[in-house]
């Protein structure tokens, strides 16, 4: 099948389209899955009438380095990632790598193909509240790769940060609160460097007691990331684990900044203007 457009949305569509069969299975290529992981999910939107189903998500490293080690047990933590990767058995709000009824999914016109990131979460909110319920299984599993390298992660991270603003402008239901507590703690961050530098300009009383309290923001975040790397450092059994403490910080402030200028500059080029087209899909 063809996919001019290259992007994600586009190519889940045209899936869509093509399928002939009742359901379809939204599979990434980067992870791997459980001999049984769609007889299981079947399994399971019949037992419980859901619409989509997942199974469980654990995260692997990308290979055996330090760097790809750090980045697994910093996303498998509800603290450097809460998300998909955290989620427990039971009904949801969204699934990630799904089994879904077709029909609902074309009766919501498919995925919105402004978004080239958080397309999944973008239809999760809209079959959501259309009332469609959703459900994560215990009984089966998917590995997802991680990042290999800090870089990539970091980057990874900051283009996170960015298409969320994209989606909150184009579906605001379907981000959470947790998708910008790191813009607000990268903000705090930023006020307070500012602060500091200026401080000897600083003449109010007001003024040099905010100073103080910004100035414990990146000790706060330092000793939450302590206290959460020691719970991985005991169930990893490696103290190199400790380099968590820094890696988490970086990671929040290149999503928090990814945030912050997709507030301050939105989208570019003519991309933002563009709807997802329905007509592409069978009625």
């Amino acid at each position: 099948l063809r996919n001019p457009d290259r992007k994600t949305p586009y190519a889940l569509n045209i899936g869509l389209r093509e399928a002939v069969g009742e359901y379809v299975a939204f599979l990434g290529a980067h992870n791997v899955y459980d001999t049984d992981y769609i007889s299981t999910c079947l399994q399971e939107l019949n037992r419980t009438g859901a619409t989509g189903c997942s199974g469980r998500v654990v995260v692997e490293a990308a290979n055996r380095s330090l760097q790809a080690r750090l980045i697994k047990w910093m996303m498998k933590s509800s603290f450097g990632a809460p998300g998909f990767r955290t989620q427990n058995a039971g009904y949801s709000d969204s699934v990630a790598f799904p089994v879904f009824r077709k029909a609902p999914l074309l009766e919501l016109g498919g995925y919105d193909e402004r978004l080239h990131r958080n397309q999944d979460n973008d239809m999760n909110e809209r079959l959501h509240a259309a009332g469609h319920a959703m459900y994560v299984t215990d009984k089966t599993k998917v590995v997802y790769i991680e990042r290999g390298t800090i870089k990539e992660a970091v980057r990874y991270a900051f283009r996170s940060g960015l298409w969320n603003t994209y989606a909150l402008k184009i579906n605001a239901r379907s981000m959470k609160l947790r998708h910008f507590v790191p813009a607000v703690f990268t903000l705090l961050v930023g006020v307070g460097v500012i602060l500091k530098l200026l401080k000897v300009f600083v003449a109010r009383l007001w003024l040099r007691k905010v100073c103080r309290i910004l100035e414990l923001v990146i000790p706060l975040h330092l000793a939450v990331g302590a206290c959460f790397a020691a719970g991985q450092i005991r169930e990893s059994r490696s103290a190199a684990m400790v380099l968590l403490v820094p890696l988490f910080l970086v990671h929040h402030l290149a999503y928090g900044t990814g945030s912050i200028l997709g507030f301050l500059y939105g989208r570019k080029g003519d991309e933002g203007s563009r709807t997802y087209r329905t007509n592409r899909l069978p009625q």
